[in-house]
């Protein structure tokens, strides 16, 4: 998007302030704060840590493999849905150019 439709927004986590640019809604960035925030907040509760940094990089790490996670997922499930295709149109005898 363009940078006339970017806007401002504060989101707060952990107790800090940060100030965003963003072409997202207001709605979605509370959301992820809301989210980053949550994170933070159950790691510095159940480590024995109370630095900021290490509970940032902790989360990170938790919030990358459940990112990995679900992204080797849906390259399964999409890997799963072209195969299904692919018998479909094999019974039909269809071509995938027909298909379109």
């Amino acid at each position: 998007m363009s940078e006339s439709t970017k806007r401002k927004y504060s989101i707060e986590v952990l107790g800090e302030v940060y100030q965003l640019v963003s072409d997202e809604s207001e709605d979605h960035l509370a959301s992820v704060g809301s989210y980053v925030d949550g994170v933070m907040r159950e790691i510095a509760r159940k480590s024995a840590t109370d630095d900021t940094g290490k509970i940032a990089v902790l989360a990170a790490l938790q919030m990358a493999s459940k990112l990995i996670c679900l992204e080797r997922d849906h390259a399964r499930k999409a890997r799963e849905s072209e195969e299904l295709m692919a018998r479909i149109d094999a019974a039909l005898q269809v071509t995938p150019a027909q298909r379109q």
